[in-house]
């Protein structure tokens, strides 16, 4: 044979329908038969190896094959056309809402917008891999002032949308008015106002601008009108609040009761001579330190030597309440230090301003005058911080302004904490006195002087305080309508609120035609945050 014999031997098995005749064919030969089961099973293990090695060595070398199937499982897995659109769409949505979360940052934050592209980066060095999808080109990665600006707008555009939709949906208003000054000194109105849902009362700042039609809101719907004490805004004729009261009888026109207050005490220091020149020290004294701060550390020296507290001295403002309280303070803590620094600035540097400065602070008068105001403003402060609380009820409103009245009244006869300390310390001599370690001049008349400014400035504090705080009947009839003010006997219950509940009744009923609504007006003392 030409092929060998175990492979035709083989060949012949595969086609033999059983192994009993291929038995029979490999028996040919007689006298052979050892040989023969030899050969057998040598074939067997030939044939083995071959079929091992014909199909592995086939399926390596089919390249073609292994691509195909390569090919078959890429198409299976890799997304369709649109599938990748909306993925790469789904990161840049998510890369603008983290850049648009960083704008609303910066804005409620009051942080410079020219911030935005260093908070954006990092962010991205803290972790947020979101913001790297913004990066399109080098002149196109959404870091630039004007994109800031125009997602400001955006966000801006979204919450005025709601605010329109909560002032539409409520069933009443209340509204706040104020003037503001901006930094270029330009005035402008700033309004709030106050909306009614689910039993909650929310504040929301209004933009001032004109609104258009469709977003109007009627005067029925307002209730409550909130404003300083400007006659364009409170005016019964030709201020704000006349023409709404003529637009809505049943508006409550309310006159912030922290601002009263400051002009209570503002007004009736303007009254005393001896008062205004004291203020004018203060400003002084601010001025002396505000440009300069050698000065200041050469002040920090001599206070560190005399274990003097270290304060700085507060600038007066008008439109700030409790401004005149922190620097009249902070001068009455540190006066000896004060006095021993302007001696020696006079001394030392020649200084003019110091040394007027020096013989102010060191008069019976001066000294005197900062501690009575200390007494009274501690009374006026605390009163001032009550009113300006956000739960602040009714009721309380007259009775901490009676409570006021009646510390003040006692200031009259006896000395607060610390005058009295003063006096104290300097005894009841007269001529060169040692006032912790600085000397003063004190005799009657400076005494005597003392009383009628202490006797006028209280009587002008208490005038103010009941001239701006007086019983209003409408306002002391809402009482009843705070849970906090029910009885907590239940047989009293039954008779609660009678009488207020008719002025109320009347109020609301006779489209405020009368005289009550002119002194309501007038004399509303009721605080913005319980308008609603």
């Amino acid at each position: 044979m030409s092929l060998p014999q175990w492979l035709g031997k083989r060949s012949r098995r595969e086609d033999s329908p059983s192994s009993s005749s291929d038995e029979s064919l490999e028996q040919t030969s007689d006298g052979a038969e050892s040989t023969s089961t030899s050969s057998s099973s040598s074939t067997k293990r030939y044939v083995k190896s071959w079929e091992r090695t014909f199909r592995g060595s086939t399926m390596n070398l089919s390249h073609s094959h292994i691509e195909a199937i390569q090919k078959e499982a890429a198409s299976t897995s890799c997304p369709s056309l649109p599938a990748m659109v909306r993925q790469r769409m789904e990161l840049k949505k998510e890369a603008i809402i983290s850049a648009m979360r960083n704008i609303y940052w910066i804005a409620t934050e009051e942080v410079a917008l020219l911030k935005y592209e260093s908070l954006n980066e990092l962010v991205q060095i803290r972790g947020c891999a979101a913001l790297k999808e913004l990066f399109v080109t080098k002149n196109a990665q959404y870091s630039s002032h004007q994109i800031a600006e125009e997602m400001l707008e955006a966000i801006s555009s979204c919450i005025e949308e709601s605010t329109d939709l909560s002032l539409q949906a409520s069933p009443f208003i209340g509204v706040m008015v104020d003037e503001c000054t901006d930094i270029a000194t330009v005035s402008n109105p700033i309004v709030y106002a106050k909306t009614f849902k689910d039993g909650d009362v929310h504040t929301n700042f209004l933009k001032c601008m004109q609104m258009e039609e469709d977003k109007a809101i009627t005067l029925e719907k307002v209730l409550g009108l909130s404003t300083d004490g400007a006659r364009a805004m409170t005016g019964l004729r030709e201020g704000l609040t006349g023409y709404m009261k003529r637009a809505n009888p049943y508006i409550v026109p309310i006159h912030c009761i922290a601002y009263r207050l400051s002009l209570a005490t503002s007004q009736a220091s303007k009254q005393i001579t001896c008062l205004q020149r004291y203020k004018r020290v203060l400003v002084s004294i601010y001025s002396y330190f505000s440009h300069s701060s050698v000065r200041l550390d050469r002040l920090r020296e001599i206070q560190n030597v005399l274990d003097s507290p270290v304060l700085k001295y507060k600038q007066l403002y008008y439109v700030r309440w409790l401004s005149l309280h922190i620097a009249v303070s902070a001068v009455q803590r540190t006066l000896p230090a004060l006095i021993s620094f302007f001696d020696n600035e006079a001394s030392q540097y020649e200084d003019p301003a110091a040394r007027g400065l020096t013989k102010q602070l060191s008069t019976y008068q001066f000294i005197t005058t900062t501690n009575l105001l200390c007494d009274v403003l501690d009374i006026i402060t605390r009163l001032s911080k009550i009113f300006q609380g956000t739960n602040i009820a009714f009721s309380i409103i007259q009775l901490m302004v009676n409570s006021a009245i009646r510390a003040l009244q006692t200031l009259q006869s006896s000395p607060g904490p610390h005058l009295a300390s003063f006096l104290e310390e300097i005894g009841s001599e007269e001529g060169q006195v040692i006032y912790k370690q600085q000397t003063i001049e004190v005799n009657s008349t400076q005494k005597a002087s003392f009383e009628t400014v202490k006797s006028s400035f209280i009587d002008e504090i208490i005038k103010n305080l009941k001239t701006r705080f007086p019983q209003v009947e409408l306002m002391t009839a809402i009482k009843i309508l705070d849970p906090r003010n029910l009885p907590k006997k239940d047989d009293k219950i039954d008779s609660y609120g009678d009488s207020e509940l008719d002025v109320l009744l009347q109020y609301y009923t006779n489209n405020n035609t009368n005289s009550e609504a002119e002194s309501v007006v007038q004399h509303s003392t009721v605080p913005f945050d319980v308008t609603t």
